[in-house]
């Protein structure tokens, strides 16, 4: 199956708001209805501060989303862009398509001249805590979150990949 990555368009946004349904049903998490859900993307597709990507298969419709904001951060005396969503639908999970929309992320970042990406994650999530890793990116802090949460409970990582 034939993969692209490009920043997301309006057209976008049902495909998009599909995937934050899945992805929130993953973690059995609630969201607005999808009108909202929509105009949400819609603002911050609008956003200059904002990327959202969309990973296009090779049947032509999207199968997952990245959604990056980028913010100057005294730390580092820089830009940084911190990687808010990463989301592959269920059935095309496993095919590398997770890593190339983290690929294209690092490139939007590179050329917006960040110093660094940062993430957070779930440590229970081993394969994208994996990637991650095999990525650059390394854990900086643990916190807990989520007490009594049985999707979430445990410790999130916070996660750093220095470009420059």
């Amino acid at each position: 199956m034939g993969l692209s990555i490009r920043l997301a368009e309006l057209t976008d946004i049902p495909c998009i708001v599909v995937g934050l349904k899945g992805f929130a049903a993953l973690l059995q998490h609630e969201l607005l209805p999808d009108q909202q859900l929509a105009l949400g993307v819609e603002r911050l597709i609008a956003d200059e501060n904002t990327d959202f990507l969309v990973a296009i298969g090779g049947h032509g419709g999207c199968v997952g989303f990245l959604q990056q904001r980028y913010r100057y951060s005294i730390w580092v005396s820089g830009p940084e862009a911190n990687i808010e969503d990463v989301f592959v639908d269920a059935r095309s999970r496993k095919k590398g398509f997770g890593r190339k929309l983290m690929d294209a992320a690092i490139a939007q970042a590179v050329m917006r001249g960040c110093k660094r990406v940062t993430l957070d994650v779930i440590e229970t999530n081993y394969g994208a805590v994996k990637i991650y890793e095999q990525m650059g990116f390394s854990c900086v802090r643990r916190r807990s979150v989520s007490e009594g949460d049985p999707v979430t409970e445990g410790r999130q990582l916070f996660m750093v990949l220095t470009l420059t």
